[in-house]
């Protein structure tokens, strides 16, 4: 036979108090449920709306960054340089005063500037000359190695007219605004960056 447990009557109406607390905490507990239910049902109707909102516009940030990447691509391979080369043009360029999406034209002015050279024309080849570039060094250089020597001696010149002058010569609009001293310097700093990398 169990043992007999006799509780006094305080006792008794604490157990009872208990029981009725307990009640009404499940039935707040039941009412939390339903409620934090009705709120989840709620979330999951708006889901499909806002996960179609977030695909299309992830759909949309990869085609800029696809057709970033060919535009980056098309642009080294057009200048015979390292797709690294032209991201450290960007990023100079849009740190002396110029804009990233110029690269491809100071570039393209350039070549053309080049051509102009190695065809005779004696104003180019005198300009190169004052950057330090000889004829030989016109035809045996790259483009990249030729464009870092021009800049290097566009740097060096002091009066900024002057500066100027010859970059817009070998760069064409893409060098207006642009600090070619700070240029110059942002180059070699990406430069030393990568070799670092």
């Amino acid at each position: 036979m169990p043992p007999r447990i006799c509780l006094g009557r305080n006792r008794m109406a604490m157990l009872a108090r208990l029981g009725v607390v307990l009640g009404l905490d499940s039935a707040e507990f039941q009412q939390g449920l339903e409620t934090a239910g009705k709120k989840i049902d709620a979330l999951a109707s708006k889901l499909p709306a806002v996960g179609a909102a977030g695909a299309a516009a992830f759909a949309a940030m990869t085609i800029a960054a696809m057709r970033f990447a060919d535009e980056l691509s098309d642009t080294a391979k057009a200048n015979d340089m390292a797709v690294n080369s032209i991201l450290n043009l960007q990023h100079a360029l849009m740190l002396s005063g110029g804009e990233a999406g110029n690269a491809g034209k100071m570039l393209n002015s350039f070549s053309n500037f080049i051509d102009k050279a190695a065809s005779g024309n004696e104003d180019a080849q005198k300009a190169f000359a004052k950057m330090g570039i000889s004829l030989q060094q016109l035809a045996t250089l790259s483009n990249e190695d030729l464009f870092r020597k021009y800049v290097e001696g566009l740097a060096q010149i002091e009066d900024v007219a002057t500066r100027a002058a010859k970059g817009n010569d070998a760069f064409g609009k893409a060098a207006k605004g642009v600090d070619l001293v700070g240029f110059n310097e942002e180059l070699k700093h990406g430069e030393i960056g990568r070799a670092h990398v």
